[in-house]
């Protein structure tokens, strides 16, 4: 009798995690069609992200969000054993403002705005469908999909303006004379001018991505992940005013041409490449925890940025070779 009582608590357990076991397949199934009725109703918004991803340097890397989002998930799968779906209807309410944000973002014709709700929506599925503790564990790759969103060509006349003060103001403490107007920047023997596509938005928003993901990876403690991604926006504005101000120096002091060799060089695989370098070791200096993981999820970490900088550079490539454009002689001005 003892015996039976003992295993009683055990195959009660058992019988509990199959009875939450068989519930996960129709809470997949349940957002498996909820996100494709969103996607319906919203395809407007989301066909329109997806020709931003393609057309527009800035923004390659979202094809790349939803594969890490998966792979965060099943990273954290271990965390989901013994959890099971919870439905929580509740968070269907949050569906009425995002509903209301969405008819407001088209009536003033702000598609970020569209996209954005879509995403705001498809959060309340996932939370009202999975309940509350599956969308705490899982909550960092959920919101990760907001990167989805090509928002931030709004930044770009601010970026330019950094950089054409940036490059001025280094030239001025090197003693070399120029003239500025704007965004065009001319000395002796050139001129340049900032141009939208070189004001470092891509740059920007691949390392505020990166940024969240590596301080996900990393940190523990909320502020040293604020500070690292705070990191992330200011050092790649930064460095793209130090390659702006090395360009024009290069083409006072030698000519033209190896300014514009070294900033096709520069600007491509190795600019990126060492802002990132640099982020990456600054944050592996200050990390705070998970050090069992460090070791294996940095691997990972640059290995993701590797695939991110290909994907976007092969993008670029194919739509350069399509298009069949000539390059450009700088007769007028050089872009920076």
């Amino acid at each position: 009798m003892d015996r039976s009582a003992g295993r009683r608590p055990g195959a009660a357990a058992a019988r509990a995690g199959g009875a939450g076991a068989a519930l996960w397949p129709a809470a997949l199934a349940s957002l498996a069609v909820a996100a494709a009725a969103l996607v319906g109703l919203y395809w407007t918004a989301a066909a329109s992200a997806v020709a931003v991803w393609y057309n527009s340097r800035a923004y390659n890397h979202g094809f790349l969000i939803l594969p890490i989002v998966l792979y965060l998930i099943f990273e954290r799968r271990r965390n989901l054993e013994g959890l099971a779906p919870a439905p929580w209807p509740w968070a269907l309410l949050l569906l009425l403002p995002a509903g209301a944000g969405w008819l407001i973002a088209k009536l003033v014709g702000i598609v970020e705005g569209q996209q954005f709700m879509l995403f705001v929506s498809l959060q309340a599925i996932l939370l009202a469908v999975l309940g509350r503790r599956i969308y705490h564990v899982l909550r960092f790759p959920f919101l990760y999909l907001f990167f989805l969103v090509p928002t931030g060509d709004f930044l770009v006349p601010y970026l330019q303006s950094f950089t054409a003060w940036f490059v001025v103001t280094g030239l001025r403490l090197s003693n070399v004379p120029v003239y500025s107007d704007g965004f065009l920047i001319a000395i002796p023997n050139s001129s340049f001018y900032v141009a939208e596509a070189c004001a470092g938005l891509r740059f920007l928003i691949a390392m505020i991505a990166l940024g969240f993901l590596f301080a996900d990876v990393t940190f523990r403690s909320m502020p040293r992940k604020i500070c690292f991604v705070a990191l992330c926006v200011v050092v790649p504005v930064v460095a793209n005013g130090v390659r702006a101000y090395g360009i024009v120096l290069i083409a006072y002091l030698a000519n033209d041409q190896l300014a514009v060799d070294t900033d096709h060089i520069l600007y491509g695989w190795l600019f990126f490449a060492i802002v990132m370098a640099l982020l990456i070791y600054i944050g592996t200096r200050f990390r705070d925890g998970k050090a069992q993981r460090d070791v294996a999820r940095f691997v990972e970490i640059v290995l993701g940025s590797v695939c991110l900088t290909v994907w976007r550079y092969a993008c670029d490539h194919y739509r350069t070779c399509q298009a069949g454009e000539p390059r450009s002689d700088g007769a007028i001005s050089q872009h920076l």
